[in-house]
């Protein structure tokens, strides 16, 4: 990894960064999901109505359908198909955690949009004198301060403030300069057609954050178009 300087903005890209994710991939059209035959299961997360495929709903109750305030979703890390089975990890083994990715829908929070985090929320907790690394993916990687709410993650984001894509990673005790081997171990946020979507999946996966964030948009507006 190579050293990267970078000039943080403030607030700058809070009012724009809404818009440059929709914008980025409007190109991409909404796609079904659900295999043919698949069932539907029609959901109200808020005000925003949804038709998902029973196939990606996590918990067995969901599948009644109807008003929900948060929705639980898993899907496969390749296509946002429905997620694999689940198998069991040999000893040491790590690579399944690409194989699924997990999504929380809720009502959109009033007080700090997704895209507004960056500047407004983690800037302030950075580590003081650090310089952003920039990885293989193309993100920029950042320290938090110790004594900060996020003293165990590592930050990612897309250069040069974060306004596609930023993600928290959690770091394991092994090896305090990476991040987290686990399937869920790193988050990152979104609003897309009206919802926040929060997506859990592998670190390993990070340097797919450009077809990750293109997959979960088109997955949600393939729910929200059908």
């Amino acid at each position: 990894m190579r050293l990267a300087r970078i000039i943080w903005g403030g607030v700058a890209i809070a009012a724009a960064a809404g818009l440059a994710l929709s914008a980025f991939y409007s190109g991409a059209p909404a796609r079904v999901v659900a295999p043919a035959g698949a069932q539907i299961v029609d959901v109200r997360v808020g005000e925003v109505a949804l038709r998902v495929p029973a196939g990606h709903l996590r918990h067995a109750q969901d599948r009644v359908g109807g008003r929900m305030d948060e929705l639980h979703l898993a899907a496969s890390a390749i296509d946002f198909g429905p997620p694999p089975a689940p198998r069991p990890l040999a000893p040491g083994e790590t690579e399944a955690a690409r194989d699924t990715v997990y999504l929380t829908l809720q009502p959109p929070e009033t007080a700090l949009a997704p895209f507004e985090r960056m500047a407004k929320l983690y800037a302030r907790f950075l580590k003081r004198g650090s310089e952003p690394m920039q990885t293989e993916g193309g993100l920029m990687m950042r320290a938090f301060e110790p004594s900060s709410p996020y003293e165990h993650e590592t930050l990612y984001f897309n250069p040069p403030e974060g306004g596609l894509f930023a993600a928290r990673c959690m770091r394991p005790p092994e090896d305090p300069d990476g991040p987290s081997a686990l399937a869920n171990g790193c988050i990152a946020d979104f609003r897309l057609q009206g919802l926040d979507v929060r997506l859990r999946f592998s670190a390993s996966l990070l340097d797919q954050w450009e077809r990750m964030t293109m997959e979960t948009t088109r997955f949600i507006a393939s729910m929200a178009a059908q």
